[in-house]
């Protein structure tokens, strides 16, 4: 039988394994279940697209901060510190 040596986990799947959790909570919270039906109401948007905004702002930010680590530079793309899209739903509100 053939040995097959295990591959390191990258750092998106330490990532996607260290935050599943949150992420099943999340999804059975009142307002997760509204934005999936699509009858979100306006001020609750408002808020969590606010909360979107500073979530990949800190992000973006230690991207920058770390960018010359081996890890990172990996897997850094122009768009993940590119905030426009968030940006531009806050100001259609």
């Amino acid at each position: 039988m053939e040995k097959v040596e295990a591959q390191p986990l990258t750092v998106m799947d330490t990532l996607r394994t260290c935050t599943q959790d949150l992420h099943t909570d999340a999804e059975g919270q009142d307002f997760q279940r509204s934005m999936g039906t699509g009858n979100v109401q306006r001020e609750p948007f408002i808020k969590y697209l606010g909360q979107l905004y500073y979530m990949h702002k800190h992000i973006a930010d230690l991207l920058e901060k770390h960018r010359d680590m081996p890890a990172i530079q990996k897997v850094l793309k122009p768009y993940h510190q590119d905030l426009t899209c968030v940006t531009n739903d806050l100001a259609y509100f």
